[in-house]
Parts: C-alpha cells; sequence; structure tokens
C-alpha cells in the first residue's frame, strides 16, 4: 500500500513537471520591441533554436542626407518631412541611435518610398506649414 501511495504522488509530480516542461519549451518572446529585436524560444532540442539576427545596416540604410541626394530636397527638409509624417519613432520607418553626442537617425526603404510617395502625391508638400 505505501508503494501504491508512492507510485501514484511520482506519477503525479511527474504529469505536473512535464507539463510544466512543455509549456516552457513552447513559450516565445521577443528581448526587444522593435523590428530587430531577437525572438527567443526555450526549448530543450538544438534543432529547434532559431535566431534570427537583422543587419541594422540593411534594415536602415538611409540617412537624412542620402534620401535628400534621392528626392533633390535638404537635409533639413527632409528630417522635418520625417517627423510630421509620424515616421519617427515607427521601426518600419525609422531607428535611432544614442551613444554619440547627438543621435544618429537612420531610415529603412520604406520610409524613402513613402517620402517619394508624399512629393508625388503632393508636390507643394511644405513640412515647415503649421
Amino acid at each position: 500500500m505505501h508503494e501504491d501511495r508512492e507510485r501514484i504522488i511520482s506519477e503525479r509530480v511527474n504529469t505536473h513537471l512535464q507539463a510544466l516542461a512543455n509549456a516552457i519549451a513552447s513559450f516565445g518572446t521577443s528581448l526587444v520591441d522593435s523590428g530587430l529585436g531577437i525572438p527567443v524560444r526555450i526549448t530543450d532540442e538544438p534543432s529547434n533554436l532559431q535566431i534570427s539576427i537583422k543587419n541594422h545596416d540593411d534594415a536602415y540604410p538611409h540617412t537624412a542626407k542620402s534620401i535628400a541626394r534621392r528626392i533633390k530636397r535638404s537635409q533639413n527638409w527632409v528630417a522635418k518631412s520625417v517627423r510630421k509624417l509620424g515616421l519617427i519613432g515607427d521601426p518600419k520607418y525609422h531607428s535611432k541611435i544614442g551613444g554619440y553626442k547627438a543621435p544618429l537617425h537612420r531610415y529603412s526603404p520604406a520610409c524613402v518610398d513613402r517620402l517619394i510617395q508624399e512629393v508625388s502625391a503632393n508636390p507643394s508638400f511644405d513640412p515647415y506649414s503649421t
């Protein structure tokens, strides 16, 4: 009878531990809330671990100066337009890199496309107007 109780308790504990292990193994999260975050999945099988790290320079290859040359506007016009259109802070369009005297702002190809679209649709677009 004593052995039966130990076996029943052991089986139940093992069932709960297995359920906990399965919950942990199926858990997935992102370490950073941005387009450059590293997706993480906890598992005991190395073949299931997939980490995808984006190259920041590939994701945000443009500066305000390079965009300005491309759309034939000034660097200040680009910076002001990006702010006015609400693209600043949106990881789809913009990335801010700290650690310098002034933060560096980098822009994605989608940001360039959005600015070109705005200039095409509204040639008189003026980011300086209120």
